[in-house]
């Protein structure tokens, strides 16, 4: 499905990330080659995500990582 959001709209993987909060979010990510930023406001707290680029642990974390 993310791949086929990618293709629809022409945005560069690169300068696309994924927001999610489970592990199915990560490898969605992972398998579309988009970088992944776990929200941790919403995460399980035993969940392992040391594989996401970046860790959000409020939601406007995410501005200082866009920046």
């Amino acid at each position: 499905m993310l791949n086929t959001f990618l293709e629809r709209f022409n945005l560069a993987r690169e300068r696309t990330l994924y927001v999610g909060d489970s592990i199915f979010d990560m490898q969605v990510s992972k398998n579309a080659g988009v970088d992944f930023v776990v929200a941790k406001w919403g995460a399980l707290p035993n969940v392992d995500f040391k594989n996401a680029k970046y860790q959000a642990k409020i939601p406007n974390d995410i501005v200082g990582i866009v920046q």
